[in-house]
């Protein structure tokens, strides 16, 4: 059927597929829980290159400020529940979009080995997304009519988006409430202690000597 033509040994391919894209999901992952639970991960501490990464004009989406890698595992998770559930074959719409997705690895790998910031994570995301392009160019072949994995990605894509902003919002919003209850109890702090007996005293001898 449609289904063996679009995906010549099909088991294989998808299986490949699957993992060049698990692949992909899991490196993105990383540094989002790195940004938004904290995590530590090796040879990514303050100085390193996936610090300077994430630090440059690259490594934030433009106007939102958010984490690139906010992107890359939104895109990355939608492909790979697209590929999943791709029955019928990718479209060349999909196909386009996978296209645009590699020049933009290839366009990051660039940067960061210019920039001397290789971040080990980031390499292995646009490696697996190189692995996975070539997969879908010479071992699939174009579906001509079926609009679901387009529509999975895009939606899973919005949802992955609006999942993650809203946990950055939250993480600004916490971090604002802490910075000003740390202000207030410092302000209260230096208030008790110069309005306390023994500190006029101290000024009151300074003032004497």
């Amino acid at each position: 059927g449609s289904d063996e033509q679009a995906f010549p040994g099909r088991p294989a391919v998808r299986a490949l597929g699957a993992i060049c894209l698990v692949l992909c999901v899991g490196m993105s992952l990383l540094p989002v829980l790195e940004h938004l639970a904290g995590l530590q991960l090796p040879g990514c501490g303050g100085g390193s290159p996936c610090a300077k990464a994430s630090e440059s004009v690259w490594g934030k989406v433009p106007y939102l400020n958010w984490p690139v890698s906010f992107l890359g595992l939104a895109y990355f998770l939608g492909l790979l529940v697209a590929w999943l559930n791709a029955r019928g074959g990718v479209t060349a719409g999909v196909r386009w979009l996978v296209r645009l997705g590699l020049l933009l690895s290839l366009g990051f790998t660039v940067v960061m080995f210019r920039g001397g910031y290789v971040c080990p994570y980031c390499l292995a995301a646009h490696v697996g997304n190189l692995l996975f392009w070539l997969l879908l160019e010479f071992g699939t072949r174009v579906a001509p009519t079926n609009r679901r994995p387009f529509a999975t990605l895009a939606t899973v894509f919005v949802l992955c988006m609006l999942a993650l902003g809203g946990a950055e919002w939250r993480g600004r919003a916490t971090a604002r409430t802490n910075a000003e209850g740390e202000m207030r109890a410092s302000e209260a702090a230096i208030l008790a202690a110069s309005t306390q007996p023994g500190a006029n005293h101290t000024d009151e001898n300074a003032a004497v000597a």
